[in-house]
């Protein structure tokens, strides 16, 4: 069996991928479901069903019924008929003889032959040689009765009865490999999973210089009239070519599948694939016309009614069976094969299923199952119609392995950023419903896995399009696994690479960012959120009041414990508010709202940050006796946001930060130390105040800002709107009216 493969031994297929192989070569027939062969009206089917046991009784039948068969048929016109039954054991003599008689007759019978090997050892002076020979015998010869009919020295015995006597030397006159028009061979190979789908086409033996048919080609050759006298010319031409005549007139060659040579002088089987037609058939309707062979032989029955219905005591014979017209009309002209589709017989080979809407499983399971005559009758179908299925190169399976994997590897790379974007998004969407857990990854690998699976799911496709449509077997299995291969191989890399960059971001802004805004610029890589550029946003700065003079009347470790405990309560207050914290500068923050994420109400998010802060200050000197004041100065305008720093060369590393620039960050510093002036604790711009009117309670002012040349207008803060003013908290403060 694993000298003959679809595929050579340069691309072995593996046990386990062979099985893969084989189903998904099987699924194809399923896909295409059934056809009816071209050649259906000349083939016809006779089978020892469970109907013919039990009317005829126990396998196997005397051998003088098949002759009674093979008469009828003859008189029918029947072209060609072949038994598919080994005779390998001994019945009456009088069966072999009128079977010997029949086919003698005939002269268009086939029985199988089998190979029977004969070792000669020759000896050459002192040399001995041997050689072995084999040669195609009927199982069932003169050999098999010489030890009942002859003695020790070959002389007929006469001791038995004188009708055996004469059946013997009739069968022994005849023979039946003598009447048979050429060998031919049923044997079959099935595959490792036990199906079959490779039929020989021919035997070569005696090193070649012979060739032997199968019981299918060599119906069809009778059935063409390819047998011209004792020498077959055309058929052994036809035979040894492997190039067969169709039914239509055309000649084409049979694929041979690939094989190796046996060791030594054993024969060499050349195979070519099965083209099933559809499931088992049972009836004269079915892919073949299938018929009881209890029906062509004739059997009766006692039956106790007369034709009038009365009843017949004594009962009579009835005869049933078809008619001779019946005969004619059913097997005329054609090739006719007879065998066993009996379950109890157990002659069946697993098959593609073919699905026909029946509804119990186990008439599917059924379905399955065919038995080796319908085998031959349809390698004869394929024969005649020159429809046959081929496997594609070794070559051809290698150089789509490597083509399919670089496509799949090239459709992942492409599908990259879309699968991230969705995948980010999947994320942000996830977080915002505050769902415990990451499905990023999950996303990622579920949708990349769908989409990347697109090429295996083509080149299968176009694999049962080419079977269907160009009887063409293309090897699936390797290329889509090394497809499948590069694909993961690809998302991993893809994957390592994205997860690499998304922990760059994070490292850069994850310490600063406000979580949902560090989800927002993870969820949008393609913005590039670290080029620089022209944003609008709100700056926040703010500053202790007499923290120098703290740090001098206190030791280092108070200071930094006193200054850590501080900036744990203002940190998360403004990431709250969708800040980030571009840098601590000492004892003051600088924060800003609106980059790297643009969002339209920064400024009032500025504003609400800004009364938290300071109502947290308070607080927190209540509860640690620290007396730290907050001043804090807000303002919106245009700036430049952006990493900026070192680049770093081949010897240094960049040294990059995430800030903003401007005039805006300027008059933001201003506007916090202008506090002093103001005897307030929250001062901010008018630009700031104008984006949101109605988020806190203020009164206006005018102030010469260092650094401007003009008056600017300002607005101190005195709390949230619709809040009563509790500035007065936040430190002593000048008493004055609030706008």
């Amino acid at each position: 069996n694993d000298a003959i493969r679809a595929v050579s031994k340069i691309l072995p297929l593996w046990k386990t991928l062979e099985g893969l192989e084989y189903r998904l070569y099987d699924a194809r027939f399923t896909a295409r479901g059934p056809v009816r062969p071209a050649s259906r009206e000349k083939i016809a089917i006779i089978g020892v069903d469970e109907r013919t046991l039990a009317v005829l009784g126990a396998w196997p039948f005397p051998r003088e019924w098949h002759a009674e068969v093979i008469r009828r048929l003859k008189k029918a016109g029947a072209k060609v008929v072949f038994l598919d039954f080994v005779f390998s054991s001994r019945q009456k003599i009088s069966s072999d003889a009128a079977l010997a008689s029949v086919l003698a007759e005939s002269k268009n019978v086939l029985l199988p032959s089998l190979l029977s090997r004969e070792t000669q050892t020759t000896s050459v002076a002192t040399n001995t040689m041997k050689t072995t020979d084999y040669q195609p015998v009927n199982p069932l010869d003169k050999s098999a009765y010489d030890n009942v009919f002859l003695n020790d020295k070959g002389t007929l015995l006469f001791n038995k009865k004188p009708d055996e006597i004469k059946a013997y030397r009739r069968f022994a006159a005849l023979g039946l490999n003598e009447q048979l028009p050429e060998p031919c061979f049923i044997s079959v190979e099935r595959d490792s999973d036990g199906a079959l789908r490779r039929y020989p086409v021919r035997i070569a033996f005696l090193g070649g210089d012979e060739n032997a048919g199968s019981v299918a080609i060599l119906s069809d050759g009778i059935y063409q009239n390819l047998l011209d006298g004792e020498e077959n010319k055309l058929y052994e031409k036809a035979l040894a070519s492997t190039i067969w005549p169709t039914a239509n007139g055309t000649a084409l060659p049979i694929p041979i599948l690939p094989s190796q040579q046996p060791p030594g002088d054993a024969p060499r089987v050349f195979t070519t694939l099965i083209n099933f037609y559809g499931p088992p058939s049972s009836g004269p309707n079915d892919t073949f016309p299938t018929y009881s062979y209890r029906d062509v032989k004739g059997f009766r029955t006692l039956v106790h009614l007369n034709d009038d219905n009365t009843v017949d005591t004594q009962g009579h014979w009835a005869w049933h069976g078809f008619t001779d017209a019946e005969m004619k009309e059913k097997f005329g002209g054609r090739i006719v094969l007879i065998g066993a589709t009996a379950l109890s017989l157990d002659d069946l080979f697993q098959m593609p299923q073919f699905f026909l809407n029946h509804p119990t499983v186990d008439k599917i399971v059924e379905e399955s199952q065919i038995a080796g005559v319908e085998i031959h009758a349809t390698m004869a179908a394929n024969f005649l119609d020159g429809v046959y299925l081929r496997a594609v190169s070794t070559q051809s399976t290698i150089v789509t392995l490597f083509a399919l994997s670089l496509l799949a590897a090239f459709w992942t790379m492409l599908l990259h950023n879309r699968v991230s974007r969705v995948a980010r998004a999947a994320q942000h969407r996830w977080a915002k419903w505050r769902a415990p857990g990451k499905v990023r990854g999950v996303v990622w690998f579920a949708l990349y896995g769908l989409l990347a699976s697109l090429p295996i799911v083509f080149f299968w496709e176009a694999a049962k399009w080419l079977f269907i449509h160009q009887h063409l077997w293309v090897i699936v299995i390797y290329p889509a696994l090394s497809a499948a291969l590069s694909t993961g191989l690809v998302m991993i890399l893809l994957y390592s690479s994205e997860n690499a960059e998304r922990r760059k971001t994070i490292a850069q802004f994850g310490r600063f960012m406000s979580p949902s805004i560090l989800e927002e610029v993870l969820a949008r890589p393609e913005e590039d959120y670290p080029r620089p550029r022209r944003t609008y946003a709100t700056v926040l700065f703010t500053d202790l009041v007499g923290f120098t003079t703290y740090t001098e009347t206190h030791d280092p470790d108070e200071v930094v414990s006193a200054l850590n405990a501080y900036m744990t309560c203002m940190i998360p207050i403004v990431q709250r508010h969708n800040g980030t914290i571009d840098k601590y500068i000492g004892d003051s923050i600088m924060a800003y709202f609106g980059v790297p994420l643009p969002y339209d109400d920064h400024a009032a998010c500025a504003l609400r940050c800004a009364v938290e802060l300071q109502d947290a200050c308070a607080r927190f000197r209540a509860e640690t006796d620290i007396e730290f004041y907050m001043r804090v100065g807000v303002h919106t305008g245009e700036v430049i946001a952006g990493s900026m720093g070192s680049e770093g060369d081949s010897d240094s590393q960049p040294l990059l930060n995430y800030t903003v620039i401007g005039d805006t960050v300027n008059l933001a510093s201003r506007l916090e130390g202008a506090n002093k002036e103001f005897g307030s604790w929250i001062l901010c711009s008018a630009a700031t105040y104008e984006a949101a009117p109605n988020v806190v309670c203020v009164e206006s002012a005018s102030a010469q800002i260092k650094g401007k040349s003009q008056i600017v207008d300002v607005y101190v803060v005195r709390g949230l709107a619709l809040q009563t003013p509790h500035d007065s908290q936040w430190g002593p403060t000048a008493n004055k009216a609030v706008t």
